[in-house]
């Protein structure tokens, strides 16, 4: 099996790519950070990877938030209040949270993947305390760069991954 051309117990080989390409980055702090976060979404890759054949329930923006910052505002606590059963995961399913962000300002470092995980683990964070949501269920994510698009990237997306009828 592979996971996007590594092998899933290659997570070696995955770290010591991401260690080459940051050979610039000097500071041990920034690198042990990210190395984390890329051996962590490696790994949460593959548990979604666990499930297939899967099917997605995809619900794009289920949060927004102003510029540098992860503090979720009433328009969007309502409608996540509202989606929260349908984003419940069920027996076998996981909710990946993918947070955005093109916006990081000195709140943040500047780090726009840092402040897109601080957004999704927001959400995640609100789901667990007020709908009961099952944190061991829930996938809080960021990637390290943001692909640009025409529409904004201060939010937060859900995807329920279902396992497929027939499947393992």
């Amino acid at each position: 099996d592979t996971l996007d051309g590594w092998a899933e117990d290659d997570h070696d080989a995955a770290l010591s790519v991401f260690r080459s390409t940051c050979m610039d980055m000097d500071d041990p702090e920034w690198r042990a950070t990210h190395e984390t976060a890329a051996l962590t979404e490696l790994v949460r890759a593959e548990e979604i990877a666990r499930l297939s054949p899967h099917d997605e329930i995809r619900q794009p923006r289920i949060a927004t938030f102003e510029s540098d910052s992860d503090l979720i505002d009433e328009a969007s606590r309502e409608y996540i209040d509202a989606l929260a059963d349908s984003l419940r995961p069920r027996s076998g399913q996981v909710l990946s949270l993918e947070g955005h962000a093109t916006d990081a300002g000195p709140r943040f470092g500047f780090d726009d993947a840092r402040l897109a995980f601080a957004r999704a683990r927001a959400v995640s964070d609100y789901l667990v305390r007020e709908h009961g949501f099952d944190e061991g269920r829930i996938r809080p994510k960021a990637w390290l760069s943001e692909v640009a698009t025409d529409r904004t990237t201060r939010g937060v997306d859900a995807r329920l991954i279902v396992p497929a009828a027939g499947g393992r």
